[in-house]
C-alpha cells in the first residue's frame, strides 16, 4: 500500500474531521466560544462558518440592560441546547485577558462537567496573527 503524502493526505484528514479542505470551514453545526465577542469571537465564527450567541442574545434582549443572572441563565440555556444538539465547539480562549468572565467560565465548566471530548488543537490565522484554539466533539 502506498502511504498518503502531501496535499492528498491533508485533504483526506480534513474530510475525516468534517472540514471542507478548500475553505477550512467545518461542514456541520458549530459554535465559537471565548472572550471578547465583538473583536474576537464573532470574527472567528464568521471565518469558520460557525454560530455565536450574539444574534440570539440581540433577539432576546436588544440593547436592554439585564442582570448578570438573566444573562448567565440565557447563556446556559443557549449553550446547553447546542451541546444537546451535538454541535462542534470551537474555543478560541481568553485572548490574553486574565479575568475570565462568568459566561465563558460557565461554558468551560459545562464542557468539563459533561466530559465533552477535546478532539484537536488548531492554529489558524486571525487578526493578523496565529490564534490557538481547541475544538470539542
Amino acid at each position: 500500500m502506498v502511504p498518503l503524502t502531501g496535499g492528498f493526505a491533508g485533504y483526506k484528514a480534513a474530510k475525516a474531521q468534517g472540514i471542507n479542505p478548500w475553505t477550512g470551514k467545518y461542514e456541520g453545526n458549530s459554535i465559537v466560544i471565548g472572550r471578547n465577542m465583538q473583536n474576537r469571537v464573532d470574527p472567528a465564527a464568521k471565518d469558520l462558518g460557525a454560530e455565536t450567541i450574539t444574534g440570539d442574545w440581540g433577539a432576546e434582549f436588544g440593547k436592554s440592560r439585564i442582570s448578570d443572572k438573566q444573562g448567565l441563565d440565557f447563556n446556559y440555556k443557549w449553550f446547553d441546547e447546542k451541546l444537546n444538539s451535538n454541535y462542534k465547539i470551537f474555543d478560541i480562549g481568553s485572548g490574553n485577558i486574565n479575568n475570565y468572565n462568568h459566561n465563558y467560565m460557565m461554558e468551560l465548566n459545562t464542557l468539563q462537567f459533561r466530559s465533552y471530548p477535546s478532539t484537536n488543537t488548531y492554529f489558524r490565522s486571525f487578526f493578523g496573527g496565529k490564534v490557538r484554539f481547541n475544538y470539542f466533539r
